[in-house]
């Protein structure tokens, strides 16, 4: 029999997904009664989970009124890249320091994997295509791997859930990722190089380049807009 914890971990790991990929609407109201009959848990476990949910920033607790998606803002979104940007040339800045040749085949193995998978795919559909996503994701942790802070990794790893959920609504607008691949082949030439200063310059730029492109596609949106592209995206049974 399983238990609730176990329980918990698996409606977290479900509504974590769902939420992430623009299946649960933002702003949607996430009713617990509702949860426990549709994943046939405890109301216990589904409480707990969408607690874990809310500490990730992803739910939004409301005292005596439950739990909603949350919501996004072009300031979030603003203050969430930022952040994403930050920590993410601090990790690099030391991964470039400690790397040793372990980590240069992994950078250089992950990008391969990445650049493949992204002449296969056009831009209009990077952020529908599985392979796409798991290639780039696993491109950009080799990148930062040997930064020798787990501290820092964890809060890398904490503030890239709700920038991945940001980028599938902006994505949803109709914003597209050019030639990301051909933007962090300079960045990883720089990296191997031990060029740290040429690689963080090179990273900064295209984090900038990428939230300018969400930014312009979110702000040029009406309100309706935008909820019509998560509705559109969202799964039938969140509806």
């Amino acid at each position: 029999m399983n238990s609730v914890g176990s329980l918990t971990l698996d409606v977290h790991k479900q509504l974590h997904e769902d939420l992430v990929a623009g299946r649960i609407p933002a702003g949607y109201r996430l009713k617990t009664v509702n949860l426990a009959k549709q994943f046939d848990v405890s109301l216990s476990a589904v409480r707990e989970a969408l607690t874990k949910l809310s500490a990730e920033g992803l739910v939004v607790a409301h005292p005596q009124r439950g739990f909603r998606a949350a919501s996004i803002s072009a300031e979030e979104l603003k203050q969430v890249a930022d952040a994403v940007m930050i920590i993410d040339v601090a990790c690099l800045r030391r991964s470039i320091a400690a790397g040793d040749k372990n980590w240069e085949d992994e950078v250089r193995r992950s990008f391969s994997d990445f650049a493949e998978t992204s002449s296969k795919v056009h831009a209009a559909e990077a952020s529908h295509s599985e392979r796409y996503r798991a290639t780039y994701s696993a491109f950009r942790s080799a990148l930062v791997s040997a930064c020798d802070n787990q501290v820092l990794l964890e809060m890398r790893r904490n503030i890239l859930v709700r920038s991945e959920r940001h980028e599938h609504i902006c994505a949803a607008l109709g914003a597209l990722r050019p030639r990301v691949a051909a933007e962090y082949e300079a960045v990883v030439e720089a990296a191997l190089a031990r060029d740290t200063a040429r690689a963080v310059r090179l990273m900064k730029t295209r984090y900038s380049r990428n939230t300018a492109r969400f930014l312009a596609a979110f702000e040029s949106s009406e309100p309706s807009d935008i909820a019509a592209a998560e509705n559109a995206r969202a799964d039938q049974k969140y509806r």
